[in-house]
């Protein structure tokens, strides 16, 4: 799928005004899912920017609700036009290269980001991030990807939103919902709602767990790099000391106290050395009508999560084993999802999507491995070709050829908690 489509000159759509009110787009209410959100957070004043405002009918509603409203929009005739209002501050103004000065509270954008090519997606999150405050919220949205008319404005999944803008934002919620203007029906679309971090990468980074494969020995699992102090512990001049905390968690299969780690590995004479073959480390694409599978076998876990769920796509009775355009686009992405190991991942649009955004945690699934997510670092490891490093699992049996990681061992030697 190209990053290349047709749009029309905005500029030449806001030439007539009585072909405004026609415009696809044009809403003469406030958007029904901006103003459930205003409710639901009890939102009544500050400062607001209506992004790529068109005919400015949600900056009007906006400033009648008694909020200070700019809106913005690269069209010299659409901010003329809304300027004649005189009830909200127009600027003539492109987000990818914005001039704006101070910072806003709120920005709702409902009809600029979806039709932004894809190589400019990285440019709108600097600029946006650059004019909103700490902690304020971007209301976006966009076409959904259930939206089966062709054409028009790009289309896209939660996961796709969660990625493209996870390095600056908190994905507070997104649902799938309509796109309210003259069309008929209206259009699939996502509403979804983030927040700014405060916070840099480097404290977020910090206060993230991590996992440390010692040599020979446990997974230690480090909840904080943030060192704590230490109760009923001082050094000789009567100062309390800190330490990092951390578990340590059983991966040789010995441990009489699973998951924890009670020192068997010494007596069994574990060794975390990986001796898989390299060879089979290569990471395979099955391109399809709408969507594009990628796969590692070297990474999976043989867990079968993508057979068990969706057998129409993935069969190891088929070659390629791999059939892209087996399900809709929406199924494949929920099976793809389910693949604990991280082997599998997805493009749309050309754009691949290996991380979903999921909470930090490890699980310890039953006579199986340990079941890592939410980007935990894993530290001092080699990572097979394109896989994730946002979810995977760990050997806990102590049989895997690829140690760290788990390679579905644990069936063949009947691993037993």
């Amino acid at each position: 799928m190209s990053d290349d489509r047709q749009f029309p000159n905005w500029d030449s759509l806001y030439l007539d005004e009585k072909m405004v009110e026609n415009l696809p787009w044009f809403n003469k209410d406030l958007d029904k899912d901006l103003q459930a959100e205003l409710d639901l957070r009890n939102i009544r004043n500050g400062r607001f920017l209506d992004l790529g405002t068109g005919p400015a009918t949600q900056a009007l509603r906006l400033a009648s609700l008694g909020f200070d409203v700019t809106g913005t929009d690269i069209s010299e005739n659409a901010i003329q036009r809304a300027k004649r209002t005189g009830r909200a501050k127009f600027v003539v103004d492109d987000i990818l290269d914005s001039r704006l000065e101070g910072k806003f509270d709120y920005i709702f954008d409902r009809g600029c980001f979806h039709v932004l090519p894809v190589s400019a997606r990285a440019a709108y999150v600097k600029n946006v991030v650059r004019i909103l405050e700490d902690r304020g919220f971007l209301f976006l949205k966009c076409f959904s990807s259930l939206e089966p008319a062709s054409g028009g404005p790009f289309k896209f999944t939660p996961d796709m939103i969660r990625q493209i803008f996870s390095s600056e934002f908190d994905l507070v919620s997104v649902k799938e919902t309509e796109y309210q203007g003259t069309l008929n029906p209206f259009p699939k679309a996502l509403f979804a709602v983030m927040q700014k971090r405060k916070y840099s990468r480097q404290d977020i980074e910090r206060q993230m767990p991590k996992i440390v494969p010692l040599p020979n020995g446990p997974l230690y699992l480090i909840n904080s790099s943030e060192k704590i102090v230490v109760e009923n512990l001082q050094d000789s001049k009567g100062q309390p000391i800190s330490t990092v905390i951390g578990v340590a968690l059983c991966r040789c299969g010995q441990s009489k106290n699973k998951p924890f780690c009670d020192g068997s590995h010494a007596a069994a004479g574990f060794s975390s050395q990986n001796t898989a073959d390299k060879s089979q480390d290569k990471k395979k694409s099955y391109v399809g009508k709408k969507i594009t599978i990628h796969d590692n076998r070297a990474a999976c876990s043989h867990s079968a999560e993508c057979i068990r769920n969706l057998e129409s796509v993935f069969s190891l009775g088929q070659r390629p084993w791999i059939n892209p355009d087996g399900a809709s686009v929406d199924e494949i992405i929920a099976a793809v999802r389910k693949c604990p190991s991280g082997a599998l991942s997805y493009s749309v649009d050309n754009i691949e999507y290996r991380d979903f955004g999921q909470e930090p945690m490890v699980t310890v699934t039953k006579n199986g491995p340990y079941h890592v997510t939410g980007g935990i670092e894993l530290v001092g490891s080699d990572w097979a070709q394109g896989v994730s490093k946002e979810h995977y699992t760990l050997c806990r049996c102590g049989a895997s050829k690829n140690k760290p990681f788990c390679d579905g061992s644990h069936y063949a030697i009947k691993f037993r908690d």
